[in-house]
């Protein structure tokens, strides 16, 4: 058996900033809470997605990669698809990895 075949995704809402669709996953919210991460952050780093538009079309449909906003020391784990997923959320800035930044 596969990995994905025990895990299930709960998309916990969709949000949209400015034409830009954003799925909330609720492992976000958890490491958030988690990582004492202030959600006023979180949105701010949200709001501010617009700006990076073409980047964002840009990345491969299935592919992670992490925003992140220097200002508010706030990094967010995304994965592509027919809209954004909010997978994580890290209170600084992520680790030396594969994923881009």
């Amino acid at each position: 058996m596969r990995a994905q075949e025990f895990l299930q995704e709960a998309i916990i809402g969709t949000i949209t900033i400015q034409g830009i669709q954003v799925a909330v996953d609720d492992h976000a919210l958890d490491r958030t809470v988690m990582r004492d991460v202030l959600p006023s952050d979180v949105d701010r780093v949200l709001r501010k997605l617009p700006t990076i538009q073409d980047q964002l079309q840009a990345i491969d449909p299935g592919q992670k990669f992490w925003v992140y906003d220097a200002t508010q020391d706030v990094a967010l784990g995304f994965r592509t698809g027919s809209k954004l997923l909010l997978k994580t959320v890290l209170g600084k800035r992520p680790y030396s990895s594969d994923i881009p930044v």
